[in-house]
């Protein structure tokens, strides 16, 4: 009797249960291209790091959205080792819950001028970067661009991973992030000979699926690579 009693009841909370729809077995639409959720592995977007894969995982129901930290923004220099304190390279004002930055690549022409050219949500999600220039050696910042980066345009959405250089022989910075207008998830490039003022660039690279990408630049006189 128990097990005819008990078959019933497996059944009836079965029936209960609520049906969902598996994330893999729909597409989304993400700056004009289709993106078939069934096929997330195989594009290897389950093992990239940028904000376009994030946002793509997210859409199909692969990860949940992060949820921005409540703060005042405020420069945080306790706990601090050695004698400088931090500089907050975050100028201009911010709206919650576009108030979040993360990763940065940091160079200087010549220990004066200073670009950190990072991840930045003010104007997501058509653009995630943003770009900061100090003058005086570091001792203080601004946030280029009263309301989006000078990165925000050129390239199609601009979806960070930043890297940024100053080439001495060319006289010449290069910025780039991951951008849409460069073969759907490429490296689009922004040049400037003073790190304030900036002009688009052209494609480093032209790929669908780029990720983590890098630059460097050999700044010594003496070497064959100059």
């Amino acid at each position: 009797m128990k097990k005819l009693l008990a078959l019933p009841v497996v059944l009836g909370l079965a029936s209960l249960l609520p049906t969902t729809t598996t994330p893999q077995s729909r597409s989304i639409t993400i700056d004009g291209a289709v993106i078939d959720c069934s096929r997330i592995q195989e594009l290897g977007i389950d093992r990239q790091a940028n904000l376009r894969a994030a946002r793509i995982r997210v859409l199909c129901g692969l990860e949940s959205p992060g949820e921005p930290a409540a703060g005042t923004g405020a420069s945080q220099t306790s706990g601090e080792a050695g004698p400088f304190a931090n500089v907050n390279t975050i100028t201009g004002t911010e709206t919650y819950p576009s108030v979040t930055q993360s990763e940065s690549m940091v160079w200087s022409s010549d220990g004066n001028t200073i670009v950190v050219n990072y991840n930045d949500s003010r104007t997501a999600p058509g653009n995630y970067s943003g770009v900061s220039v100090s003058t005086d050696g570091g001792a203080s910042f601004s946030r280029l661009g009263m309301n989006q980066s000078p990165f925000a345009s050129g390239h199609g959405t601009n979806y960070g991973d930043p890297i940024v250089v100053y080439n001495a022989r060319l006289s010449t910075w290069f910025a780039g992030d991951l951008a849409t207008g460069c073969g759907g998830q490429g490296i689009g490039l922004w040049t400037s000979s003073d790190g304030s003022n900036w002009s688009v660039g052209a494609c480093a690279h032209n790929g669908g699926d780029d990720d983590r990408e890098s630059m460097w630049v050999d700044n010594n006189p003496t070497s064959p690579f100059y």
